[in-house]
């Protein structure tokens, strides 16, 4: 997979779109479209120079028209888990915002997962008796195939694949990546279904947020790093029901299965034991992430290139939530949500984390 250059960077409006993501404290890949997720700081440094806040888009391209091949523009990442470190920007991966080409059925991303699995389950079950799986228990494996279709509300299943036993019972995988950005699927119209009480209280807290500590009114005009990414506690009583599903979203899933988006793996005696992916059933997923988060977050920051958003409590996105943030010059919604395992630090230190 490619990784950005200083050409890319001198294409488009790639230089602004790179100075939006490291000064909002948003989100790289390491190397791959499924590498390491890499929170930025803000901070940069060219070689071992002195360290600044806050790039700034005229001075990023001059240094790229002007730099020597052994110059470096470093900036400061931190890895879930790891120290900040301080990187070349040559090691990130260069995604589809900056031109590269975007993940493609059967090519890359999930659903390369998800093929990769079916065939290699379905190529050893037919010539295997009392085939079983790594970390799938004692299951004897007749097959697997894809989910297909839509689910009742008109979105992608939880269900990705459905595994089917020597017995005829059916068990329905959710596949994930190793860095998956979302640890539960669905989306906010999927959450409305699932959980119906629970998102009004999220944006309820999220607007309280907004208005009594960040003293922001409808209409106001910030900067993009006036509003740190926030975070919402899932409450311990709706987490199963969100990580499962319900027959009208596609679901419910029985198992996540978690592992490189390359499936392979080879035979044991009777075992098909895969190449570092692995099956959780539900209570095993809830106990290798004990908590759960909404992360609301900015997104397309690349298309206002004001550098400015507007606060925005009256306008409703199509599921009937406020937008909360769009573009001050193209209006566009600038507000996802998400579900993550933890906050980040940036956040924690903003008081950004919020119970409900």
């Amino acid at each position: 997979m490619a990784t950005l250059t200083k050409a890319d960077l001198l294409k488009r409006d790639n230089v602004q779109k790179f100075v939006d993501r490291v000064n909002t404290k948003d989100e790289f890949r390491s190397g791959t479209n499924d590498g390491p997720l890499l929170e930025s700081t803000s901070r940069f440094k060219i070689n071992d120079g002195p360290v600044s806040n806050n790039l700034n888009a005229d001075f990023l391209a001059t240094w790229l028209t002007t730099s020597s091949p052994r110059d470096k523009l470093l900036i400061e990442v931190r890895e879930k888990g790891k120290a900040l470190t301080f990187i070349p920007f040559t090691t990130l991966y260069k995604d589809k915002v900056f031109g590269g080409t975007a993940p493609k059925a059967g090519g890359q991303g999930t659903e390369r997962q998800e093929n990769g699995l079916i065939n290699i389950i379905n190529e050893n079950a037919i010539t295997v008796k009392d085939m079983t799986i790594s970390t799938f228990g004692n299951v004897k494996v007749k097959s697997a195939n894809k989910k297909e279709g839509l689910s009742q509300i008109g979105k992608e299943p939880y269900i990705d694949i459905v595994i089917v036993s020597a017995d005829g019972k059916e068990y329905g995988i959710s596949c994930k990546g190793t860095q998956a950005p979302s640890l539960a699927g669905g989306g906010i119209g999927g959450l409305k279904v699932i959980v119906p009480d629970l998102m009004p209280k999220v944006y309820r807290a999220v607007e309280n947020f907004l208005k009594q500590n960040l003293n922001l009114k409808q209409g106001s005009v910030v900067t993009f790093e006036t509003v740190p990414d926030i975070f919402i506690q899932i409450p311990n009583k709706y987490v199963r029901s969100i990580i499962e599903g319900i027959p009208k979203m596609g679901g419910p899933i029985t198992h996540m299965y978690i592992g490189p988006m390359d499936v392979s793996g080879s035979l044991t005696g009777n075992k098909l034991m895969l190449n570092g992916g692995q099956f959780y059933s539900i209570d095993e997923y809830m106990r290798k992430i004990p908590n759960f988060f909404f992360r609301l977050r900015k997104r397309d920051l690349d298309t206002e290139k004001s550098g400015m958003m507007k606060i925005e409590f009256n306008e409703k996105t199509v599921d009937g939530f406020p937008k909360l943030f769009k573009g001050s010059k193209n209006n566009k919604n600038l507000s996802r949500i998400v579900i993550i395992d933890e906050p980040s630090s940036t956040s924690k230190s903003k008081g950004a984390v919020l119970t409900i």
